[in-house]
């Protein structure tokens, strides 16, 4: 008898990728990867539709990486 259908446990992936939201409202949107166990981003980057610097915030996580 074979052995072929043995399932392995996957392991968690380190890094995730995540997208940030401007708090200015523009809707401009920012995809960055980050460590999974580091709290949420927030960074003041430039937001292009806005012309200035402005807060973006860690929204929803999109995938493992």
């Amino acid at each position: 008898m074979f052995l072929t259908c043995i399932q392995m446990a996957k392991t968690k992936s380190k890094s995730i990728l995540v997208m940030l939201e401007s708090a200015a409202g523009t809707g401009s949107k920012l995809f960055y990867r980050r460590n999974r166990l580091k709290e949420k981003y927030i960074l003041r980057k430039f937001d292009k539709r806005l012309g200035r610097h402005a807060i973006f915030i860690e929204k929803k996580k999109i995938k493992s990486m």
